[in-house]
C-alpha cells in the first residue's frame, strides 16, 4: 500500500508538518521521501546489467544417465543486491539433486536465492537425474529483486530455452523375449557388397538420408523433383517401423504409460539392431508431430546419424495419437518402395490394424508383428510378444552412439 501512494504520503505528511508548524513533522516528511525516492530509484536499476546463464554439460543423454545443470547470476554494476529470487521454468519429468522445485499448476520451476554484491557472480551446480525419456525444455527464467527495505519489487524474464532430450534406452532384443535370428531371418535377403546399377526397379521420391549418387537425374528432371533410384531386393534391404502410440483398446482413450515406454523401447532396440545389420531403417509412430503438423516420421536412412534421428522421434513420443495405426499403414503402403520390410509395434491390437496387416501379408509384403503386454489377437496371426513385466530400467543397455 505505500509503495503504491508513497508520494501522496510525503505530501500529506508535508502539508500537516506546515499546517500544524511542527518542524519534527516536517523532518519525517522529508526524510520519508528520500527513502522512499531512493527505494524506488533502487527498484528500478536493481535489475539492470544483471545477467543470467543456465548451462546443461550435455543436451543428448540416454535414459538413466545424468546432466549437469549449471546457474550463473552476474551482477555487473555497483549496486548491491540485497537479494535476487531466479525461478528458472524446469520439466516435470525430471529430478534434480539439491535443489527446491515449486509446482504451480502446470508449471515446475527451480527457485534460487541470492544475495549479490558489486560486481558479484555466483554459480551453482545441480544434477538432473533422467529417469524419463522425453524431449524437455528448460526455462525461460523470471528475476525478481527489490530495494534495501523491500518497499518495490520488480521482475522480468530472461534467457532462452534450453533443451534436453532423453533418448530411450537401447536393449538387446534377446532380453526383450524377442529371438533376434529369427525376427531377422523374416526379412533377410542375399545382399550383394556392391550395387549393381541393373538390377534398379524404378524410381521414387528422394528423402533424406538417400546416397546422392543413387539421384536419377533425368526422371528428376522429368518430373520436375529428385528421385532416387529404387534397388532390386539382391542390392538393397530396407526396413520401416511402425509404432502404435495407443495404448489401450478403443474406444477408450486412455494412457498405459508402462506399456508406452516399453513400446518405445522395443522400437528403439529394433532400429538399432536394423542398422547394425546393415538395413536402411525408417519410422513412423501415428502421433501427432506438433512440429510438421502430421504424425511422427524418420525417412529411410542408414548413415551414422540415423539412429540419433530415429531415437530424438521416439523421445517426442507421448501417446497423442492422430490417426489409426491400421489407416496409417495403408495410406503408406502406397508409398513404400517394393521389397521395403515392415515391423509393427502396438500394445493395443484393433481390428483395423489386424485387418491391415492382413491386406500387406495378401500383398506380398514382409511383415513382422511384435505385440507388447497382452493385447488379445485373433487366430491365426503370427506374431512376436513382449511380456509387459520385464524389468527393463534395469536390463544392461547396447552401447551404440
Amino acid at each position: 500500500m505505500i509503495s503504491h501512494h508513497w508520494l501522496l504520503l510525503s505530501i500529506l505528511l508535508f502539508a500537516a508538518g506546515l499546517a500544524l508548524k511542527q518542524p519534527p513533522l516536517l523532518a519525517g516528511a522529508l526524510l520519508f521521501f528520500l527513502t522512499m525516492a531512493a527505494s524506488r530509484l533502487w527498484s528500478r536499476f536493481c535489475l539492470a546489467r544483471l545477467s543470467y546463464r543456465r548451462t546443461l554439460s550435455r543436451n543428448r543423454v540416454f535414459f538413466g544417465e545424468t546432466v549437469s545443470l549449471d546457474l550463473r547470476l552476474a551482477n555487473s554494476k555497483p549496486l548491491p543486491l540485497p537479494w535476487v529470487r531466479v525461478e528458472d521454468e524446469f520439466p516435470g519429468e525430471l529430478s534434480v539433486e539439491g535443489g527446491r522445485l515449486l509446482a504451480d499448476g502446470g508449471t515446475v520451476r527451480l527457485i534460487n536465492l541470492f544475495t549479490m554484491g558489486p560486481y558479484h557472480a555466483v554459480t551453482r551446480r545441480f544434477t538432473v537425474r533422467c529417469r524419463r525419456r522425453g524431449d524437455y525444455s528448460f526455462g525461460p527464467a523470471a528475476l525478481y529483486s527489490a530495494d534495501l527495505f523491500g518497499f518495490f519489487k520488480t521482475g522480468r524474464i530472461v534467457g532462452t530455452a534450453e533443451r534436453l532430450v532423453v533418448y530411450p534406452r537401447v536393449l538387446p532384443l534377446a532380453s526383450l523375449a524377442l529371438p533376434p535370428d529369427q525376427l531377422f531371418g523374416d526379412f533377410r535377403v542375399r545382399r550383394h557388397l556392391y550395387k549393381d546399377p541393373f538390377f534398379s526397379l524404378g524410381v521414387r521420391d528422394y528423402q533424406p538420408g538417400d546416397n546422392p549418387r543413387q539421384i536419377n537425374w533425368k526422371a528428376s528432371a522429368r518430373l520436375g523433383s529428385l528421385q532416387t533410384k529404387i534397388f532390386d531386393h539382391t542390392t538393397s534391404i530396407q526396413l520401416i517401423i511402425f509404432l502404435d502410440s495407443r495404448t489401450v483398446p478403443r474406444p477408450f482413450r486412455k494412457i498405459n504409460q508402462p506399456l508406452l515406454e516399453l513400446s518405445v523401447v522395443v522400437a528403439a532396440s529394433l532400429a538399432a539392431r536394423s542398422l547394425e545389420g546393415g538395413y536402411r531403417t525408417g519410422l513412423m509412430v501415428n502421433e501427432y508431430d506438433f512440429g510438421s503438423g502430421g504424425y511422427i516420421k524418420v525417412p529411410l536412412g542408414d548413415r551414422r546419424d540415423q539412429l540419433r534421428r530415429i531415437l530424438e522421434a521416439l523421445a517426442r513420443v507421448r501417446s497423442v495419437e492422430k490417426l489409426d495405426l491400421g489407416e496409417m499403414l495403408l495410406r503408406e503402403n502406397k508409398r513404400i518402395a517394393p521389397g521395403t520390410s515392415v515391423a509393427v509395434i502396438t500394445a493395443a491390437l484393433g481390428v483395423p490394424l489386424a485387418e491391415a496387416l492382413s491386406k500387406l501379408k495378401q500383398a506380398g509384403r514382409k511383415v513382422i508383428l511384435i505385440v507388447v503386454g497382452d493385447a488379445i489377437l485373433p487366430p491365426g496371426l503370427p506374431h512376436y510378444r513382449v511380456p509387459a513385466d520385464l524389468p527393463w530400467e534395469e536390463m544392461e543397455e547396447v552401447t551404440c552412439l
